[in-house]
C-alpha cells in the first residue's frame, strides 16, 4: 500500500503521530516521470477545490485517463496554502478488497492510534474535526460501499475536503463530478505546423515517453502524420500513449501505427514498478470488467457490436426483451438493461452524449469496445448479437429508403448519419457471412442515403458489388439497384454511364409489380438526358413519371414526389429559355414542399432540382437580390440535412450572384470554395454542370450584362472554367480563387450565408461587437432560439448560447426583448 503521511519521515522509520498545524508541506507520492500537458483540467480541479461550497470532488474516467497522475499534479500546487494549512493526505485504496477497511486504511495513512474498543471511523472524525486538511483517495471504484464514511465524515468536519478518483462515480450527497476526459485528439487528415503539433497535449506525451524509450527519437514532419494518428486510435489516453510510446525502441512510428489494429495485444509491457493494472491497456480495463455484476457484464460484451455509439432503441434491440427464438441467451428485462447501463456509464466504460437527430447517444471508447469485443467473442454469443445487430440497421435503413421524398426524411437522415459507422459495420458482417439476400437488401436501402450526404465512391462500390453478384433477384430488385447506381455515376458527371444503366433497368419493370421501380427509372432517366441536352425526351420521361404518381403512395408521398417532378420541367423549361413558365413550374413544386413542411425538398427547388432551381430564375430574370435570398436559403437547408449536391449548388449559385453583381474578389472566393468541395465529393463543379446544358438566348443575356461570359480562369491561363465579370487585377483574383480552396465547407457556407450585393451601411457600433455577434443579434432580433441561431450559422448550440450571453453583457442587457430593443434603436440590425 503507498501511503504517506502529511507532516511525518516514513512510517518505517518513526512511530506514526497525528499531523500538527501548520507543519511542513506533505511528502505526496512523487512519479518517476514527468507530468505532461492538462493544465485547462489542473486549473479546472483547482477551482473546484478552492469554491466553498465543495467539500468533495470526484475524478471520474474510464482506466488509464490519468485520474491518478491529475490529482498529484493537482495537490502539488495546493500544498502549503492556508486552505489546507493542517495536511494533505493522499490514501491508496487499490489494494483494499473490503470497504469495510477503508476507514482503517485511511487511519493507517493518517497516522492515526484509533482508541481501543472504538470503530476507526471516531478516531478518524476526532482527528479531522477541526483541521483545514485534504485527503486524496485514490481507486475508490471496488469499495463504492464504503461512500457513506466519506460523507460522515465531510458532515462532521467543516473544514475537511476530499478528492476522489475513482472509474465510479460515488453518487452520495454533495459530491461533483469532474469527469477526466482523454487528451484531445488532432485530426491526421488535416496537420497543423509541426511547432502547433509540439502543443498538443497527446503528442508532445508521445513524444516525452518516446524519447525515454528511444533517445534519439523526435517529432518531424515525416513520421507526425503516423504520430496524430497513433494518439486518435489509442483515444488520447495517457496509460495507452505511454505504453505504446514504450515501443519506440523497436519499431517505427509508422510500423508501430499499422500494428494498433489489435491495439490491446501491443499495449503491454509497462514498467516494472507498477501495479499490474498498469502494466497493460488490457488488464487496466479488466480491473474494471471484474468490478461488474453479472447482467453488467452481459451488457457490457453485447454492446461492444456497436460501431460509433447507439441508441436506446437500438440497444434494447440488441439486448433486451425481444430476443429470437431459440437464443440460448436470456434476454435481460428492459428495466435490467437501463439499469445495467447506468452502472456502466458511473464506470466510465460508457459515455453519454447528444446524437445529430437530438437523441441520447452513448459511446464505448474504442481500446475498452476491442476489451468488449473480445469478451463477447469468448462468450460464444458473437453470432446471435451480430445477426441481431443486423437486422435492426436493416430495418432502419429500409425505413429511410426515400427519405427524400417524406416529410420526416430530415430526422430519418440524421439517423443514417450518426449510425453510418453501424450501417458499414452491417454490410461488413453480411458480405462475411455470404448473406447476399439481405446484403442485397441493405445496399439497395442505402443508396438513396448515399447520394443524398455525398457518399458516392462507397455506394457506387457496393451497388457494382451486388450487381456482380448475378443472383436472380425479383426484377424491381435488381432494376433498383440499377436506378440507383444510374444516379450515383450521374451525380459524379458520367452521363453515358448513367443513361446506360437505366436502359437496362427499364428492360427489368414491364409488369404491373415493377411501377414503382419503372417510376424512379423515368425519373432518374429524366435527369440525364436533361445533362445531355436532349430535353424533348427528358420532359416526356417527367410527364410519364408524373402520370403514374397516383397509383404509387400515399398522399404525402405522391405531394412530395410530384413537386420532383413539377422541379424537373422547371429545369427543362428554363433551359429552352422560357423563363416564365419555368418559374410557374418551380413556383408549384415550391408550394407543395412548403405546405408539407419538408426543408429538404424546399432546398431542392430552390438551387438543385436536379440541376437548376428557382434561384436560377431569378438570376436569369436580372433580379439578383431575389436569387442571391434563395441560394442562401437552400444553402442554409442543406446544411441542416446536409445534402451534398444542393450544398455545392446553392455554394456556386452565391458566387454566380455574386459574380453578376460585380463582386468578383468574395465570388473568386466562393467559386475557390465550391470547386474543392466538388473535387472532395466527386460531383461536378457548379459551372461545369450548368454550361453543359447549353443555356440559351435569355440566360445568356442575363449574364452578359456584366460580363459573366468571361471566364475568371482563362484570364488566370490555368483556370478555365468559371464566369466572371472582367477583372480589374486577375493575380488578385487568383489569389482570392486560391484562399477559397483552402475554405472548410462550413467556413464557405458561413462567408456565402454572410454574403451581400452592396456594403452594408455603417452603425452606431459602440457596444464593441464583433462580427460574428453581429449576425448572432440580427438572428436574435428575428427570434431565434439559441439551436436555430446554431443550424444558421453552422455553430454548435453550446457557442451560440455563449455569443448570446456575450451580447447581452456588451450591451447591459438580460432578455432578448431588451436586446432588440437595443440593436433597434443604435442601428445595429
Amino acid at each position: 500500500m503507498s501511503t504517506a503521511p502529511a507532516h511525518a519521515p516514513p512510517r518505517d522509520t518513526v512511530p506514526p503521530r497525528p499531523a500538527e498545524p501548520g507543519g511542513a508541506a506533505p511528502a505526496l507520492p512523487r512519479p518517476l516521470t514527468s507530468f505532461v500537458g492538462r493544465a485547462r483540467e489542473v486549473t479546472a480541479v483547482r477551482a473546484l477545490l478552492g469554491r466553498p461550497d465543495v467539500q468533495l470532488v470526484t475524478l471520474s474516467g474510464p482506466g488509464g485517463v490519468g485520474k491518478t497522475r491529475l490529482a498529484q499534479r493537482v495537490v502539488e500546487d495546493l500544498a502549503g496554502l492556508p486552505d489546507f494549512a493542517d495536511g494533505i493526505w493522499f490514501v491508496a485504496l487499490a489494494p483494499v478488497r473490503d470497504p469495510a477497511l477503508v476507514a482503517s486504511t485511511i487511519v493507517q495513512a493518517l497516522g492515526v492510534r484509533p482508541v481501543a474498543d472504538q470503530p476507526p471511523e471516531h478516531a478518524l472524525t476526532d482527528f479531522l474535526r477541526d483541521r483545514q486538511a485534504l485527503l486524496i483517495l485514490d481507486n475508490f471504484e471496488h469499495v463504492l460501499e464504503a461512500g457513506p464514511l466519506v460523507t460522515a465524515l465531510l458532515m462532521t468536519c467543516p473544514s475537511l475536503k476530499i478528492l476522489v478518483t475513482s472509474r465510479a462515480v460515488l453518487r452520495v450527497s454533495g459530491e461533483h463530478v469532474f469527469v477526466v476526459p482523454p487528451m484531445a485528439l488532432l485530426d491526421a487528415d488535416h496537420l497543423l505546423p509541426i511547432e502547433l503539433l509540439r502543443e498538443s497535449d497527446a503528442v508532445r506525451l508521445f513524444v516525452v515517453r518516446a524519447a525515454a524509450s528511444a533517445a534519439d527519437f523526435a517529432l518531424t514532419l515525416d513520421n507526425a502524420p503516423a504520430v496524430v494518428e497513433i494518439c486518435r486510435r489509442l483515444d488520447g489516453l495517457p496509460l495507452a500513449i505511454e505504453l505504446a510510446a514504450a515501443r519506440m525502441g523497436a519499431f517505427t512510428p509508422e510500423t508501430l501505427r499499422r500494428r494498433l489494429e489489435e491495439r490491446l495485444s501491443l499495449l503491454a509491457g509497462g514498467p516494472r514498478d507498477q501495479p499490474p493494472r498498469l502494466r497493460s491497456m488490457r488488464d487496466a480495463i479488466a480491473w474494471s470488467y471484474d468490478l461488474l455484476d453479472p447482467d453488467e457484464q452481459h451488457l457490457f460484451r453485447r454492446l461492444a457490436v456497436f460501431v460509433g455509439g447507439w441508441t436506446l432503441d437500438a440497444m434494447e434491440a440488441i439486448v433486451g426483451p425481444r430476443g429470437d427464438e431459440g437464443d440460448e441467451e436470456p434476454a435481460l428485462l428492459l428495466s435490467s438493461v437501463l439499469d445495467a447501463l447506468a452502472s456502466l456509464i458511473d464506470r466510465s466504460l460508457v459515455q453519454q452524449a447528444l446524437g445529430l437527430a437530438g437523441e441520447s447517444r452513448f459511446t464505448m471508447l474504442e481500446t475498452i469496445r476491442e476489451f468488449a469485443l473480445a469478451q463477447l467473442v469468448a462468450s460464444g454469443e458473437a453470432e446471435a448479437v451480430h445477426r441481431r445487430h443486423e437486422r435492426f440497421f436493416l430495418a432502419l435503413a429500409e425505413r429511410a429508403t426515400l427519405a427524400n421524398y417524406r416529410p420526416d426524411g430530415l430526422q430519418l437522415l440524421a439517423c443514417q448519419e450518426a449510425d453510418h459507422a453501424n450501417l458499414r459495420a452491417a454490410l461488413a458482417w453480411l458480405e462475411r457471412q455470404r448473406d447476399l439476400d439481405d446484403l442485397s437488401r441493405l445496399v439497395t436501402a442505402l443508396a438513396n442515403f448515399w447520394s443524398l450526404e455525398g457518399h458516392l465512391h462507397e455506394g457506387q462500390a457496393w451497388l457494382e458489388h451486388v450487381l456482380a453478384q448475378g443472383r436472380d433477384w425479383t426484377s424491381p430488385r435488381r432494376a433498383m439497384e440499377l436506378i440507383w447506381l444510374g444516379l450515383i455515376v450521374w451525380l459524379q458527371g458520367d452521363d453515358a454511364r448513367a443513361l446506360d444503366l437505366l436502359d437496362e433497368s427499364l428492360t427489368l419493370t414491364s409488369g404491373d409489380g415493377d411501377s414503382v421501380a419503372r417510376f424512379h427509372g423515368f425519373t432518374v432517366r429524366g435527369y440525364v438526358l436533361l445533362s445531355l441536352g436532349d430535353l424533348a425526351h427528358s420532359a416526356a420521361h417527367q410527364a410519364e413519371a408524373l402520370a403514374m404518381l397516383p397509383s404509387l403512395g400515399d398522399e404525402a408521398w405522391m405531394s412530395c414526389a410530384a413537386s420532383n417532378q413539377l422541379g424537373n420541367l422547371g429545369n427543362v423549361a428554363l433551359a429552352r429559355g422560357d423563363i416564365a413558365a419555368a418559374e410557374s413550374y418551380f413556383t408549384q413544386a415550391l408550394d407543395r414542399q412548403r405546405a408539407l413542411g419538408y426543408a429538404p425538398g424546399t432546398s431542392h427547388v430552390l438551387a438543385s432540382q436536379p440541376i437548376l432551381g428557382l434561384a436560377d430564375v431569378a438570376r436569369a430574370q436580372g433580379d439578383l437580390t431575389t436569387a442571391l435570398a434563395r441560394y442562401q436559403e437552400a444553402l442554409r437547408l442543406s446544411r441542416e440535412f446536409r445534402h451534398v449536391k444542393v450544398t455545392g449548388d446553392a455554394l456556386g449559385g452565391v458566387a454566380a450572384t455574386l459574380a453578376a453583381a460585380g463582386r468578383w474578389e468574395q465570388a473568386a472566393r466562393l467559386f475557390g470554395a465550391a470547386e474543392s468541395f466538388h473535387a472532395k465529393t466527386g460531383i461536378p463543379f457548379y459551372l461545369d454542370r450548368q454550361r453543359a446544358l447549353g443555356l440559351p438566348e435569355p440566360w445568356r443575356r442575363a449574364d452578359e450584362s456584366c460580363g459573366c461570359e468571361q471566364p475568371l480562369r482563362d484570364a488566370l491561363a490555368d483556370q478555365p472554367h468559371a464566369m466572371l465579370p472582367a477583372l480589374p487585377d486577375p493575380p488578385a483574383a487568383a489569389r482570392r480563387w486560391s484562399e477559397g480552396q483552402s475554405l472548410s465547407i462550413d467556413e464557405a457556407a458561413a462567408e456565402a450565408m454572410a454574403a451581400r450585393l452592396h456594403d452594408a451601411p455603417a452603425v452606431d457600433d459602440h457596444a464593441g461587437l464583433t462580427p460574428r455577434e453581429r449576425e448572432v443579434l440580427r438572428l436574435l432580433v428575428d427570434g431565434k432560439t439559441d439551436q436555430e441561431i446554431a443550424a444558421a450559422l453552422f455553430i454548435s448550440r453550446r457557442t451560440a448560447g455563449t455569443h448570446v450571453r456575450h451580447i447581452y453583457d456588451k450591451l447591459d442587457v438580460t432578455s432578448r426583448a431588451a436586446a432588440t430593443a437595443f440593436a433597434v434603436r443604435h442601428g445595429l440590425v
